[in-house]
């Protein structure tokens, strides 16, 4: 198993680049471009684990999706 990071500009979304690429493969699945690709993983955002990155990586990624108004929620 192989793993690879690609770095790309502050102007490149990586969600948008790999939505793009699997409309692509789904509407062109003659096309065999991606042979060796199994799974493909946008990272938006990057921190230390230590001195409570980790926490605040998760507050920045999570906030749209579980903090979009209302009162916290805990489960």
């Amino acid at each position: 198993m192989a793993v690879i990071f690609v770095k790309t500009s502050g102007t490149l979304n990586p969600v948008d680049i790999v939505h793009r690429l699997c409309i692509d493969a789904r509407t062109h699945p003659e096309q065999k471009r991606s042979r060796w690709v199994k799974r493909l993983t946008p990272i938006t955002s990057m921190k230390k684990t230590l001195g409570g990155g980790l926490e605040e990586l998760a507050r920045d990624v999570l906030r749209p999706h579980f903090h979009s108004g209302g009162p916290p929620r805990k489960v």
